[in-house]
């Protein structure tokens, strides 16, 4: 099975790249290592408030798991990279925090409370929040100088309901692909002849002569 390859050397495209690596630096945050968010999961698409059919594709995706969050790798602005076969652009990351903090709608989800002091709980939105940033302000997403760490822009409020509370923080990440403008050329340099003269005035300058190993 022949292998799909990228221009960029990496192993896949970078929008999942930087998705899956949010998603790895979150995982601190999970039951499985002692904490509290019963699932972080990537996901497609953008959740918008007030559209209640993107709000129904993450609880579908969360699967009922609450507290959870989800991760979003969508649209990029490019702009000019200062060079001709190179790309760069902000990648937006969206991650998603879903809360139903059944101690209070007001004062569980948002600024925690005495039960919160077990830390499989559910802290609420507040902590939360601020959890995430610590763990991705400045980070190094493991991909090198393609992803440049993620810079926070905002944190919105998605929903807020009797069932569930949504807020969404916004990153930026600065990537970098090349593209190969060589990839279409198909004829293989085997031999390139030139020649060396000591003087433009030499009349018979010597042929130089280099083959390829292949």
């Amino acid at each position: 099975m022949t292998a799909r390859t990228y221009d960029s050397g990496l192993a896949g495209p970078i929008r999942t790249l930087v998705r899956n690596a949010v998603v790895a630096k979150l995982a601190p945050l999970g039951v499985a290592h002692s904490g509290f968010l019963e699932a972080i999961v990537p996901i497609g698409f953008e959740v918008r408030g007030h559209d209640d059919h993107s709000i129904d594709l993450l609880w579908n995706e969360l699967n009922g798991k609450i507290p959870a969050v989800g991760v979003a790798a969508l649209g990029m602005a490019f702009h000019a990279s200062g060079a001709p076969d190179r790309s760069r652009a902000e990648l937006a990351v969206e991650v998603y925090v879903v809360s139903s903090h059944r101690r209070g709608v007001t004062e569980g989800r948002t600024s925690s409370d005495a039960a919160a002091a077990d830390l499989t709980q559910d802290p609420g939105i507040d902590v939360t929040l601020e959890l995430i940033w610590q763990l991705l302000f400045n980070a190094d997403l493991g991909i090198g100088a393609r992803a440049n760490p993620m810079k926070l822009t905002r944190e919105v409020e998605i929903i807020a309901d009797n069932d569930r509370t949504i807020w969404a923080q916004h990153w930026e990440c600065l990537v970098t692909r090349d593209v190969n403008k060589n990839r279409d050329v198909t004829q293989l340099l085997t031999q390139m002849v030139s020649t060396l003269s000591q003087s433009r005035l030499d009349p018979d300058p010597v042929p130089l002569i280099v083959e390829s190993d292949s």
